[in-house]
């Protein structure tokens, strides 16, 4: 779908231009990064707009919204989530989270 289109559908469904503008920097920063870590200082980031709103525009395509909300409800939480270990990334609990090394891995 063109992004034109889903912008038009989630101003139909009552997103401002600034929650529509925040939530396309959020998916620009996400795909520009490979992921929700900056990839200058692995900082996380997470979108400046409520997970209520984005979860408007998310369904407000037209894809199904039913799959779209499955996804969401599955990674809405670690999306936003701030907890200090997930702030950074870093190996070993005080200094951040990795996938690349098991959980309890503390250093190498």
């Amino acid at each position: 779908q063109p992004v034109e289109e889903l912008i038009t559908a989630a101003k139909a469904k009552g997103l401002t231009d600034v929650e529509v503008d925040q939530a396309l920097m959020y998916a620009a920063a996400f795909y520009g990064n490979i992921g929700n870590y900056k990839s200058f200082g692995d900082t996380k980031f997470v979108p400046e707009l409520p997970a209520e709103r984005f979860k408007i525009l998310l369904t407000a395509g037209g894809a199904d919204s039913g799959k779209v909300e499955a996804l969401w409800e599955e990674c809405c939480a670690r999306i936003y989530s701030l907890p200090p270990r997930q702030r950074q990334m870093g190996l070993g609990s005080a200094n951040g989270i990795s996938t690349y090394f098991s959980a309890n891995c503390e250093e190498c």
